[in-house]
């Protein structure tokens, strides 16, 4: 993959305005699609471009998490794995962290922490609905836009299994924790 600092001003048709974030997948950029309308695209780092096998989970991973419809989850809008700087185009989410918000203002309390629950609930629901397992639902992953919050950044979502299927697995092997049959967590 290209130095980050060398990507031109587009990858794919959008147009990078501003770094937005960074985790070990990738970098996260504010971008406008061809409408001007803005986007957010999470340019993948070498832990996948340069893993075949990442990119092939990456790919099932994205097509599961097109199902899922909620306003409380970003969409994904775009995606291409394939290519020489693969990236994943989100629905922009203009807000702050949830884990920002707790470390500036602490806690949570009356009605914000009921509308956190009432929203990560709904979002969580039409994750299930979909027969996706989220399973990466943490503060730094849900923004919080006019007091409602978002699961905004590309989850590692997992098919739901049926009995008999093979396990969830992690770059390194199977995930404690994370086995799931039709009838709910184990």
């Amino acid at each position: 993959m290209r130095a980050l600092e060398s990507l031109p001003g587009k990858v794919g048709p959008y147009r990078l305005i501003e770094k937005i974030g960074q985790g070990g997948m990738g970098v996260v950029y504010l971008a406008r699609d061809a409408e001007s309308r803005p986007v957010a695209v999470k340019v993948l780092g070498p832990a996948v471009t340069e893993d075949p096998n990442a990119r092939r989970r990456l790919f099932r991973e994205v097509e599961t998490m097109r199902r899922v419809r909620s306003r409380y989850v970003a969409e994904i809008l775009d995606a291409d794995v394939g290519g020489p700087s693969p990236y994943i185009v989100t629905r922009y989410v203009p807000g702050r962290t949830l884990d920002d918000l707790v470390r500036e203002h602490g806690p949570l309390s009356g009605a914000a922490l009921g509308q956190l629950a009432t929203g990560l609930a709904a979002a969580l629901a039409a994750v299930h609905a979909a027969g996706v397992v989220h399973r990466d639902l943490k503060p730094g992953n849900v923004m919080i836009v006019d007091g409602q919050p978002e699961a905004s950044r590309r989850p590692r979502a997992r098919p739901v299994l049926a009995r008999g299927d093979d396990p969830p697995e992690t770059p390194a092997g199977p995930r404690p924790g994370s086995f799931v049959t039709e009838t709910g967590p184990r």
